[in-house]
């Protein structure tokens, strides 16, 4: 928004100041004077907003900020109209509403605007010595709110697919597309907000580490495709074990994480004897890292640690047993 603020600010601020020149070029003798000093202080007033914008106007005034702008151009226009009483001069009040529906976002605003342009044209038109013409600018002026509702509509449209886009690409940016959990990334953020409030609040964490054991052999003998439902499912369970304020992470291509806040430290075993129990028609191989109070720990060591423990499991493991291949679904 501000952007767009700051571009029709300092056109308008350029326009008006053209204008007050013009004026008093080539405007009927008798209303030069208040013609050119019209345009002339909306040129500053305009300009005084391109500068407002430039050094930093906070977001939330710039609608408010074209509003303004809105307000100025239509009461420039309309007071010419008036004072000139020629029916030409509506076709200024028409570009002023069609501008309204290209640069006002506030609904407010808009709505005041095109109340305020139309009646000021139907008043001025009604105190008017009769013209057919007025007949002509009116209804163009209806064409014109017609069109601003229209420009308004679509710059709508097209402003909440980019903020669709743009919270779309946030996602991915955390989230790993295969599963709908979190990536790395989305882990280190979470993650750093969770040592934070267990570092504020005196609380443990708990990080568990799990490999699903056999995924490579589920890719080489049954394919990708039978691999990815493995993650997938496996990923809904993992979800569907912990709580929703825990943190449950894809890290790697087979590797998970859950992140826990205020979990008993004692209970460890626990923990990870759920992480396997949840994951039906597949083995997983589980580490755990504690941090009392997270005091001096970060998310990375945590990771290290569980990594650490997971494949002192795995290896166990493969020293005792072969590694079990989960059937089709």
């Amino acid at each position: 928004m501000l952007p767009g603020v700051e571009a029709a600010s300092g056109l308008l601020a350029a326009l008006y100041a053209g204008l007050a020149v013009l004026h008093h070029l080539v405007a009927p003798a008798a209303l030069r004077p208040a013609l050119s000093a019209m345009a002339g202080a909306t040129a500053a007033v305009c300009l005084s907003v391109w500068l407002l914008v430039r050094r930093g106007l906070p977001a939330r005034l710039a609608p408010h900020a074209a509003g303004v702008l809105g307000l100025l151009a239509a009461a420039n226009s309309l007071v010419h109209l008036a004072l000139t009483r020629d029916p030409l001069q509506a076709s200024n009040v028409m570009l002023v509403l069609v501008g309204v529906g290209a640069v006002v976002d506030d609904g407010r605003w808009a709505a005041g605007l095109g109340a305020l342009c139309g009646g000021g044209v139907l008043a001025v038109a009604a105190t008017s010595p009769p013209d057919p013409a007025w007949v002509h600018f009116s209804v163009g002026l209806l064409l014109a709110a017609v069109l601003a509702v229209l420009l308004r509509s679509v710059r709508q449209r097209s402003a909440e697919r980019l903020d669709a886009a743009r919270r779309d690409a946030a996602r991915l940016a955390t989230h790993d597309a295969l599963t709908g959990l979190l990536n790395r990334r989305g882990l280190e953020l979470v993650g750093d907000q969770i040592l934070a409030t267990a570092r504020r609040t005196g609380r443990a964490v708990v990080l568990l580490y799990l490999d699903l054991d056999g995924l490579k052999p589920v890719n080489d003998t049954l394919g990708h495709a039978a691999g990815d439902a493995l993650l997938a499912d496996a990923a809904r369970q993992l979800a569907g074990a912990f709580r929703e304020a825990d943190a449950v992470a894809r890290v790697g291509g087979d590797e998970f994480a859950v992140l826990l806040l205020g979990a008993d430290p004692g209970s460890t075993d626990l923990l990870c004897a759920r992480a396997r129990r949840c994951l039906a028609g597949v083995t997983a191989s589980v580490g755990a890292a504690v941090a009392r109070e997270a005091v001096g720990c970060s998310l990375a060591e945590l990771l290290d640690v569980a990594d650490t423990r997971m494949y002192q499991e795995k290896a166990l493991k493969r020293a005792v047993a072969p590694v079990h291949v989960p059937s089709p679904r």
